[in-house]
């Protein structure tokens, strides 16, 4: 999937093979931070909270509603799919 401002991560994008009634489902959207306009992050807008890994091996939660950076390496668990941020 490609990364765009105001993208948004559909159910879908996950999970191919989701029905159709659920492929439209939000689970993210691309976000600018407040105050860097140079920094993107991927917001989190599902109930659950994710499991993201950095490049350099630390792991943080997102919760609903919070959002972690985008940068190569990054790996996150969005309810047991596994994505990583490839250039």
């Amino acid at each position: 999937m490609l990364l765009t401002r105001n993208a948004t991560l559909l159910e879908r994008h996950l999970n191919p093979a989701t029905p159709d009634e659920q492929a439209s489902t939000v689970l993210g959207q691309i976000v600018q931070h407040p105050t860097d306009p140079q920094v993107f992050g991927l917001l989190n807008m599902t109930a659950a909270p994710w499991s993201a890994t950095f490049a350099d091996g630390t792991m943080q939660e997102v919760p609903s509603q919070r959002a972690v950076p985008i940068n190569l390496g990054l790996r996150l668990n969005i309810a047991g799919t596994l994505g990583e941020m490839v250039a």
